[in-house]
């Protein structure tokens, strides 16, 4: 199902939160929002990456069948949470899902906004 790397090739990883940390972790900090327990429950674990890796496969294949709108957008939606609640209870490998869903969003025509994503206008004028 996922794509086999070769062993010496490193895998890209992406934060989605280390875009404005920088400026913002005191403030954060700040707030006094309790954290979360530092391991979570193997069945969870499992459930969510069976979970963002069959929305990661409903991406490629929206991609390949051309979805209309209304229901791409939701699969992303979908997929972002997904992706983002892997990364927030710091599941292994979370934020390889995380670049791999950034590159299937940016092949299905959207790019990244201040919170979240928009479609880019199709050169065509196709939505």
């Amino acid at each position: 199902m996922t794509k086999k790397h070769d062993r010496s090739e490193p895998r890209e990883r992406l934060s989605p939160t280390a875009t404005l940390s920088n400026y913002s972790d005191d403030f954060i900090a700040e707030l006094g929002i309790p954290g979360l327990p530092e391991g979570i429950p193997q069945r969870l674990e499992e459930a969510l990456r069976a979970r963002v890796n069959a929305l990661l496969f409903q991406l490629r294949e929206a991609k390949r069948e051309r979805w209309v709108k209304v229901l791409e957008v939701r699969l992303v939606r979908e997929a972002f949470r997904a992706v983002l609640t892997a990364y927030e209870l710091k599941i292994a490998d979370s934020e390889v899902l995380y670049a791999s869903f950034r590159h299937l969003v940016e092949d299905l025509g959207y790019e990244s906004t201040d919170v979240g994503f928009t479609k880019r206008p199709s050169p065509t004028g196709e939505g």
